[in-house]
């Protein structure tokens, strides 16, 4: 065990198991960095358009800085 946040072995298990078997696994199961950096890219992406089209919808124009 490293961590920087928690002595607690147990604790730190539960949270270890739990990241990696929902965040962390699809991640490790894709196995390549450009992907995972490419889904953020897209995800990123279409956040901001969503907001984009959320605010002017609502008469706000955004500027991003």
């Amino acid at each position: 065990m490293k961590s920087n946040w928690t002595n607690d072995g147990e604790l730190w298990k539960r949270a270890f198991d739990g990241y990696s078997g929902s965040i962390g696994g699809w991640i490790d199961a894709v196995g390549d960095r450009n992907v995972v950096h490419s889904y953020y890219n897209f995800r990123d992406s279409k956040i901001k358009e969503m907001a984009e089209e959320f605010l002017q919808e609502h008469g706000i124009k955004p500027l991003w800085r």
